[in-house]
C-alpha cells in the first residue's frame, strides 16, 4: 500500500480459451492462405484453351466431310440463325460465321452438345454425322 492505495496487480493474461485457440488459428491459416495461394497459382497460368477443347483439328485434308455437300446443308438448318456471306445467310440468333474463328471441331461441338445455353438438338434428329461433318467442313473451309 502506497499513501493508502493499493498498487495495482500485474496485468494478467487472458486465458486461452478453445474458443479463442480456434479463432487465433483459422485467422493464422486464413492470412497465410490469401497470401500463398496468388503467388503459388501465378506460376501455373495457362492461356484460354480455344474452342476446340484442346483437341487439335489437325490438317483439312484429314477431316471428315465435304464442304460442297455441307454448303447446301448450311443454307438449309443454319443459315437461319447464322451469318455467313458466301451463302447469304443473315440469321440473327447464332453466332456470326465470318467474324468468329470457329474450328472444325468446335462447330461438330456446337451441332452435338450445343453452347452457350443454345442447343442444336433438332439437327441431330434431321442429319448423319457424316452430314454434321460436311456443314463444319464448309464453315471452317469457306468462310470469307
Amino acid at each position: 500500500m502506497l499513501y493508502g492505495h493499493r498498487l495495482p496487480r500485474r496485468l494478467q493474461c487472458l486465458a486461452m480459451t478453445p474458443r479463442r485457440l480456434v479463432l487465433l488459428v483459422t485467422l493464422i491459416v486464413g492470412a497465410t492462405l490469401a497470401i500463398l495461394l496468388p503467388v503459388a497459382a501465378s506460376g501455373n497460368y495457362k492461356p484460354p484453351v480455344q474452342e476446340t477443347s484442346g483437341v487439335p483439328d489437325g490438317s483439312i485434308a484429314s477431316q471428315p466431310g465435304h464442304a460442297v455437300s455441307g454448303k447446301k446443308l448450311f443454307v438449309t438448318f443454319c443459315g437461319k440463325c447464322h451469318v455467313m456471306n458466301v451463302v447469304n445467310t443473315k440469321g440473327t440468333i447464332g453466332p456470326n460465321l465470318d467474324r468468329d474463328k470457329v474450328s472444325y471441331t468446335g462447330v461438330v461441338n456446337a451441332v452435338i452438345q450445343g453452347v452457350g445455353g443454345i442447343q442444336a438438338e433438332y439437327l441431330l434428329r434431321a442429319l448423319t454425322f457424316s452430314q454434321i461433318y460436311d456443314v463444319a467442313k464448309f464453315v471452317t473451309t469457306q468462310r470469307q
